[in-house]
């Protein structure tokens, strides 16, 4: 069996073919010759490979999300209906889960924009006048930043600009300076996309493990778990 991360056994993944996207599916088995894996669904609806196939086949770790391209060798009927696949001649990493963008619709953060020399830590925090924050609702968050509405602040809160955020998680509070790293838009709304400055690493990790528990969350949904 090649060296490379692979699934481990009854492990969930998730399986591409053609059109047919996010299937849902578990590793069965492990042989000489290939990975045996239950028929893919969604919804209830069970889907069959053809032989000779090519799917693309996405599982996960606390760590990363990997994918990798597999053969479809055969349907074996005994002692269980499932599918083997050829062994991947490479496992590629697709999400680090750093700076893996969990999309959120239940989330709020405060702002307000900040000097430079604020966000850099080149002034004195006695000396800084009190803070007007405005609320606003999160798009998207990772280990390495946070995205959120502007709306009518475009011109104000551009690339380049420092803020000062605070981000109530239901695991942590989150109190950090940030550098606006984009605009864009969608649904036409307007966004501002961030990067963090200086977030202790332990509050990363716990960043990172919220978007992990809720991945995980909604994945074993998905999968009816």
């Amino acid at each position: 069996m090649p060296e490379m991360p692979l699934p481990c056994l009854m492990q969930a993944i998730v399986v591409d073919y053609k059109a047919h996207k996010d299937l849902r599916s578990k590793i069965a088995d492990f042989t000489d010759t290939g990975i045996l894996i239950y028929p893919p669904d969604r919804k209830g609806t069970t889907f069959n490979l053809p032989e000779g196939g090519e799917v693309a086949v996405r599982f996960f770790d606390e760590e990363c999300a990997y994918e990798f391209q597999a053969t479809i060798l055969e349907k074996v009927e005994e002692p269980f209906l499932s599918y083997l696949l050829s062994f991947p001649q490479q496992v590629n990493v697709i999400q680090r889960r750093k700076f893996y963008r969990l999309k959120v619709t239940n989330l709020e953060l405060n702002y307000c924009l900040v000097s430079k020399k604020e966000a850099k830590g080149k002034v004195d925090p006695d000396k800084l006048p009190p803070k007007n924050y405005l609320r606003s609702k999160i798009y998207d968050i990772s280990g390495a930043g946070v995205a959120f509405i502007i709306g009518g602040r475009e011109d104000v809160v551009k690339p380049q600009k420092y803020l000062h955020l605070q981000i109530d998680l239901p695991t942590v509070f989150i109190e950090t300076y940030a550098q606006v790293i984009r605009q864009f838009f969608k649904d036409n709304k307007s966004y501002a996309g961030t990067e963090f400055i200086g977030l202790e690493e332990r509050k990363v990790d716990k960043i990172v493990a919220y978007i992990f528990k809720t991945q995980l969350a909604e994945r074993r949904k998905l999968l009816g778990l």
